[in-house]
């Protein structure tokens, strides 16, 4: 089976996080990535699976479980699948994924957060770098507990103190999953995604807010949202094998410390 952009890409990364920290991942190298032969047709059937075989999907460091292909919807299987955990919820992504329906579908890559909010009780959601919405989704944010940290937040306040904030909100967080949609970056960055949205994140607000709030709590991650027919030239893969690594990095420094 011929290997996805980001697989390619991640094979190119080199293991090491900043200018200081070395870490031996022997571990993540003996594990490659896993292999998923063909997404089910139905979006139902794709989380039932997921939620049955978790493990199958993954690329385990420790207990870290961490999705790196697919569309967003699958973060909803992926948080099914570790519902004994409750982990809270750090979610960058340029779209609020709350809508009731879209196009017809209940349950969607527009709609998955929505459908997660159904849950009881829902789990603590934290949304970074936010630029596009409908007016239902914004009523939808006012009746939820959610906080939403917006793309000119990073204007306004900086990347680090956002990412400060971000750090205190979680302070109560017993365990902590983190989902990056790609179109969270500005096109500049991420050409490669189904829904590019201008006026977003660069590569260093987004670093810098992950290499703040990972550390051994993080139970599971993904990245997705990669559209490799999009991505010319595979900055938009390359970069998201750099967050991929940065996330795994940056737990595994944090757990061997304790």
């Amino acid at each position: 089976m011929s290997r996805t952009g980001i697989e390619v890409a991640f094979e190119k990364m080199d293991t090491y996080m900043g200018p200081a920290t070395i870490v031996n991942l022997r571990r993540l190298e003996d594990a490659g990535l896993v292999k998923v032969s063909r997404m089910p047709y139905s979006i139902r059937v794709l989380l039932e699976n997921i939620v049955r075989n978790y493990d199958g999907y993954v690329v385990r460091d420790e207990d870290l479980k961490a999705i790196f292909k697919g569309e967003h919807t699958i973060t909803l299987g992926a948080l099914r699948a570790l519902s004994r955990a409750r982990p809270c919820l750090v979610v960058f992504d340029a779209h609020l994924d709350l809508r009731d329906e879209y196009l017809g579908l209940r349950l969607g890559h527009a709609t998955f957060m929505r459908r997660l909010l159904e849950t009881s009780p829902p789990p603590k959601v934290i949304y970074v770098g936010a630029r596009a919405f409908s007016r239902e989704e914004v009523e939808a944010i006012r009746r939820s507990s959610i906080t939403v940290r917006w793309a000119q937040d990073f204007v306004s306040l900086g990347p680090v103190n956002v990412a400060s904030g971000i750090v205190s909100e979680l302070s109560r967080c017993e365990s902590l999953y983190v989902s990056v949609d790609m179109d969270v970056f500005d096109p500049a960055y991420a050409p490669g995604v189904g829904n590019p949205e201008p006026l977003g994140l660069t590569p260093m607000d987004v670093l810098t807010v992950i290499n703040r709030i990972v550390d051994e709590r993080l139970v599971g991650a993904d990245v997705v949202e990669v559209s490799p027919p999009y991505d010319v030239g595979g900055s938009t893969s390359a970069l998201a094998a750099k967050v991929v690594l940065e996330i795994i990095l940056k737990h595994y420094a944090t757990a061997s410390r304790k």
